[in-house]
């Protein structure tokens, strides 16, 4: 598979219905707005609601969608990747919700493309229907809206955002976790002692014992036996995973669509509900201006109401002029922590992942390559350094063969999401995983639950329900809402090179309550 340039990952689209649920049929009686905020390349626009049934309590979505870059492949790794479209709305100007779609065979796709509806109606998975590569638009995608699922009346007023965020296929199979030597509390098969190791081989999502005894999980240094039971996602099972970490403007939009009282609790400056001023306006590194080792540029108006939600806005270039096209919405979002990123992935009806799922998103069906990173191979190259568009949604480095940010002295934080895969690249080039997934080695460390104690063995592959708390917490109560649940993988722009190895646990039961540079979030979802 050849790897063009792949950018960013979200853009919304909103539509503001005015007597929505009253003139059904006549959608000259709506008074409509449409807003896009700035992505790379996945777009949806033209949106409008239409074909109202009052009966069954449905209303079709429509709206246009394309990306860059997409495939779908029978060879190799045969898979594809895929938009994960999903439906915020609002009633009566109240607090936004999350939409229901119809399931089963009700959805039609537009020529050349699948949907897919999950059973939970949280969203929808469009991709290529058959083979091919290149930029993929579709025209007059409809998905249709079971509105009574949501409580709605008909004579309510309703505004509604839709929001896509680009996904990669991993297929159900076998493969292999942890390597041929021993990588900092790698992986292997229980009966190891010393010497090489043996990969430890998934071969089923049936649980499974942990310890030291032939055939059995091990990683060298668990204390005593546990399990891991047939919910636990061993990365068998097929399941989407997200292209690239989540991004500036991600999770700005993110934040944008809560409650004040949610908002104060997913950002690291203090602000309280009823405060009207904020000083440290860089939100997420808490300052008043961007850091120089961090690079993140969410930001805050300085005077808002009090209660009210703010509206925040990315600014990586300091003058105070919202989104514009180098304020770095496309770099990848460092400073969540564990509980950011759980409310971020229930909110958009996904979930966190494991490590387990980490390596086989990693290196697919594949052996094990001593010293491997997430392109399958022992070459890496900085790319930290003769930074080309900085902020820009085509931010890359001029320097030759580079394919992820470590260590590094120079650009002190993330890149934008997909800035290595230039032009008519390779894996390796690229920095692309066996199933085409961004910056799994390096740029911000992968947040996953963890295998490494009971905490992280009780999770359970539940996808969220879109859905938090009244404080902006998820509300699943199956996911290890403590941090002692989470683990870091794939290393960062801090790391050293170690870090960045598929096999390498060397901080796989460790993540922080507090918000730190070096940690970003990305999430998967079970079919």
């Amino acid at each position: 598979m050849k790897f063009n340039k792949i950018f960013s990952t979200q853009l919304i689209s909103s539509i503001i219905l005015k007597n929505l649920f009253c003139f059904t049929a006549v959608l000259s009686f709506f008074f409509s707005v449409n807003f896009a905020a700035n992505a790379n390349n996945i777009q949806i626009n033209t949106v409008y609601l239409s074909d109202k049934n009052t009966t069954l309590d449905t209303q079709t979505v429509n709206f246009n969608l394309s990306w860059e870059n997409s495939w779908r492949t029978t060879t190799g790794p045969s898979n594809w990747d895929a938009a994960w479209i999903f439906v915020k709305y609002r009633k009566n100007g109240g607090v936004w919700e999350h939409a229901k779609l119809k399931t089963g065979l009700n959805q039609t796709a537009p020529s050349g493309a699948t949907i897919d509806i999950p059973s939970d109606a949280m969203g929808a998975f469009i991709y290529r229907s058959v083979p091919g590569s290149g930029n993929f638009s579709l025209n007059n995608v409809k998905l249709i809206w079971n509105y009574g699922l949501n409580s709605i009346a008909d004579a309510d007023v309703v505004e509604i955002k839709v929001f896509a965020v680009e996904m990669v296929y991993v297929p159900q199979g076998s493969f292999s976790l942890g390597n041929l030597i021993n990588e900092a509390n790698s992986f292997r098969d229980g009966s190891w002692v010393s010497g090489s190791t043996t990969p430890f081989q998934i071969l089923s999502e049936a649980a499974l014992t942990i310890g030291k005894q032939a055939g059995n999980l091990s990683w060298g240094d668990e204390t005593v036996s546990s399990s891991l039971s047939a919910s636990y996602p061993k990365g068998y099972s097929a399941f989407y995973c997200m292209k690239y970490e989540i991004t500036q403007g991600q999770y700005r939009d993110f934040l944008n669509l809560l409650t004040r009282q949610q908002q104060v609790s997913r950002i690291n400056t203090s602000i309280t509900v009823s405060a009207t001023s904020v000083t440290n306006r860089y939100v997420l590194c808490n300052s008043t201006a961007p850091r120089s080792n961090d690079r993140n540029g969410i930001k805050s108006p300085a005077n808002f109401e009090a209660n009210n939600p703010i509206t925040f806005y990315c600014d990586l270039d300091v003058d105070d002029i919202p989104n514009e096209s180098v304020d770095g919405e496309w770099i990848a979002c460092n400073y969540l922590n564990w509980l950011d990123g759980l409310a971020y992935l229930d909110w958009s009806g996904l979930r966190p992942m494991t490590e387990m799922e980490f390596e086989k998103a990693c290196r697919g069906n594949q052996n094990p390559v001593i010293g491997e990173y997430a392109w399958g191979s022992i070459v890496l190259t900085d790319g930290s350094s003769n930074i080309i568009n900085p902020g820009a949604n085509n931010e890359t480095t001029s320097i030759t063969g580079a394919n992820a940010v470590y260590w590094d002295t120079t650009l002190s934080g993330p890149i934008r999401v997909g800035a290595f895969a230039r032009g008519a690249t390779t894996r390796q080039e690229a920095g692309a995983t066996y199933y085409g997934i961004m910056e799994m080695s390096g740029n911000l460390v992968e947040q996953v639950v963890t295998v490494g104690n009971t905490m992280g063995q009780s999770y359970s592959s539940i996808n969220g329900d879109g859905v938090l708390s009244a404080t902006g917490s998820s509300n699943q109560t199956s996911w290890p809402t403590n941090t002692i649940g989470g683990g870091s993988r794939g290393g960062s722009s801090f790391s050293r090179n170690s870090h960045l190895r598929v096999s390498d646990r060397n901080s796989a039961t460790t993540v922080y309550s507090p918000r730190y540079s070096s940690y970003g979030f990305r999430g998967v979802r079970k079919l």
